[in-house]
């Protein structure tokens, strides 16, 4: 809990008039309550003074944190300086002050102002006119990019597409590869949207009011810099296709359980580390890629997946499969390639559809018999080697089990 101390304090900075307070205090850095002044040993006690963090909070003029505690202050200011760090790093300089904070809120302030218009305008150029209605009205785009008034921009965009939303047909967006660093919440109010692409973008986050989108059926936000999900994705009825592939994501929310029609995720190339045990709620999907992650076990609630098609498992970290992956009937694809697996369960052999089984690169030391049941799977092991299964079956199990151990060894690389 911190402190609080007042101007009459007897710190040797109690009494100071509030612009000398102010001006010694521009010198702090906040997230870690040291100052670059002499007097740093006394001035933490009034850094944590909540009339004082008014004073600064009005200054650098985040009003919406006026009746927060001080903490809740700190950390704001920490994240705008993240923020900033990530939009334009040769700009920001430690210590973090008053002045440097009021300047990044400033140039983030441009950032958004610039990609709330960028979308704007391939919103008016992808827009389709309905016939009869009366015409879209023209954006004044290049008046209004000579605006600094972020809190204006986002108004006018929120107003124009209400204005404007019964007079064309809007059901697909496409805003890839358009250097995007920020997504303005108003997107939601396109409630027409089918197709949402934003992918090859630098987002680092998407706003919680994407779940307003209640049509939509495609979201692609793969090759961006997401850390997280917002739980609202949950909200997309009726998702079909969600792209967050080769994202920085760590996890994922177990809401996703919730997008009960979707067909197809990809979550390749991240950092996940675990996957929610939600998914088992995904009874409709066909597609789930999840190579290139951390993970280091597959929930058994994988088993009501039924549906499920290709599952790629490809370059993670996991040690066992669950014998429950025998329920997926209608299982086309596994890959297991580049994991540490030792075994693989018999119910492997269960998968009667099974066209194609992945193993190589495991530490798999001996040759599975569950694997003599897959008749019609091509088996890829060491460096790609193709088991042929009618030889197998031709020479026997037992006396092929031996032959393929004396001459090839473990199936790694």
């Amino acid at each position: 809990m911190t402190s609080s101390i007042s101007k009459s304090s007897t710190l040797p900075f109690g009494n100071l008039p509030n612009e000398m307070i102010m001006k010694v205090f521009s010198h702090l850095d906040i997230p870690e309550l040291a100052s670059t002044s002499l007097a740093s040993k006394h001035f933490q006690g009034l850094a944590n003074d909540w009339a004082t963090w008014s004073s600064v909070i009005d200054k650098i003029g985040l009003k919406n944190l006026e009746d927060k505690d001080v903490s809740e202050k700190k950390q704001k200011i920490k994240k705008i300086h993240e923020l900033g760090k990530l939009y334009f790093p040769e700009v920001i300089e430690e210590p973090i002050t008053i002045e440097n904070t009021i300047e990044t809120i400033r140039r983030i302030h441009e950032i958004k102002i610039r990609d709330t218009l960028k979308i704007w305008e391939k919103i008016y150029e992808q827009a389709e006119h309905i016939a009869g209605k009366p015409d879209i009205e023209i954006p004044k785009f290049d008046e209004l990019k000579k605006s600094t008034d972020k809190k204006y921009i986002k108004q006018v965009f929120a107003k124009w597409i209400n204005n404007n939303k019964d007079n064309f047909n809007l059901t697909e967006l496409d805003l890839r590869i358009s250097g995007l660093l920020y997504l303005p919440k108003e997107i939601g109010n396109l409630s027409n949207l089918q197709v949402l692409k934003l992918s090859r973008n630098n987002l680092t986050s998407i706003p919680k009011k994407i779940g307003n989108l209640a049509q939509l059926q495609l979201l692609d936000l793969s090759d961006n810099k997401l850390t997280s999900v917002p739980k609202e994705i949950g909200n997309l009825s009726n998702l079909q296709v969600l792209y967050l592939a080769r994202n920085k994501l760590t996890s994922v929310p177990k809401e996703i359980g919730a997008l009960a029609q979707l067909k197809r995720l990809y979550l390749s190339d991240n950092k996940l580390t675990s996957i929610p045990k939600a998914i088992e709620k995904l009874v409709q999907l066909q597609y789930l890629y999840l190579y290139n992650n951390n993970l280091a076990s597959i929930p058994k609630a994988i088993e009501k997946l039924t549906q499920l098609k290709e599952l790629c498992l490809s370059n993670n970290k996991l040690s066992s499969i669950p014998n429950e992956i025998g329920s997926l009937s209608q299982l086309q694809t596994l890959d297991l390639n580049n994991n540490n697996l030792t075994s693989i369960p018999k119910e492997i052999g269960d998968l009667a559809l099974l066209e194609e089984l992945r193993l190589y690169n495991n530490p798999i030391t001996y040759y599975p018999e569950c694997l003599d049941r897959l008749t019609n799977t091509n088996i890829f092991v060491k460096n790609h080697i193709l088991i042929v299964h009618e030889i197998i079956r031709f020479l026997g199990g037992h006396i092929a089990h031996h032959l393929y151990n004396k001459i090839y060894g473990p199936i790694t690389e």
